[in-house]
């Protein structure tokens, strides 16, 4: 399927719509609810703090949400917002609604489990996981806390949701002139043939 065929799908295709809505933005790390923020938070806040980590490391991480975020929300505009420019054949019954319903609530939900008050005894469910994983060795933070790497990344999740809406929502002519010159054409042909 070609996304730049379909377009105004959210009406069309209501249950296609909340659900691919809400996995994308754990997949994107919607701060504070989703699933996708507390993982990637820790990742990326390990990547700081490791021995074995450094500031390079984070700068890529933080640079993913940011791109993440990006093609996460420039999808969702293309596909279920703008015009209609296809008809939809065939809507998906219950088979394929009950699992995507149930990996949406998931998704969202999933960050949930990082409130102390959730699981009670156990501090947060990183807590919980570190009982199963191998510790992380801390080295030096330098200068920086785990809240102010989060915010930084959800800085960068914000930055990269304004892109898409910019581009793709409020000047879509913009993201069309960026294609245009000859090293873009080349790049842009390149990625659409599935990287040759």
């Amino acid at each position: 399927n070609n996304i730049f065929k379909m377009g105004g799908l959210r009406k069309k295709l209501p249950v296609a719509f909340w659900t691919f809505l809400a996995a994308g933005c754990s997949l994107a790390g919607v701060p504070l609810i989703s699933a996708g923020f507390y993982s990637k938070g820790l990742i990326i806040w390990d990547a700081w703090s490791s021995r074995i980590g450094g500031d390079w490391l984070w700068a890529a991480g933080v640079f993913g949400v940011l791109l993440t975020a990006l093609y996460t929300v420039r999808l969702i505009f293309i596909v279920f917002f703008g015009e209609a420019k296809s008809e939809v054949h065939k809507r998906p019954g219950w088979a394929m609604a009950v699992p995507c319903i149930t990996l949406a609530v998931l998704s969202v939900v999933g960050g949930l489990v990082e409130t102390p008050a959730f699981l009670g005894n156990i501090h947060s469910f990183t807590d919980f996981m570190h009982l199963a994983l191998p510790p992380v060795h801390e080295g030096a933070t330098r200068g920086m806390s785990e809240l102010g790497s989060e915010s930084l990344v959800t800085l960068a999740f914000l930055i990269g949701i304004y892109i898409a809406y910019y581009f793709f929502i409020q000047h879509r002519e913009y993201a069309e002139s960026l294609t245009t010159p000859g090293i873009a054409k080349a790049l842009h042909r390149f990625w659409f043939s599935d990287w040759g």
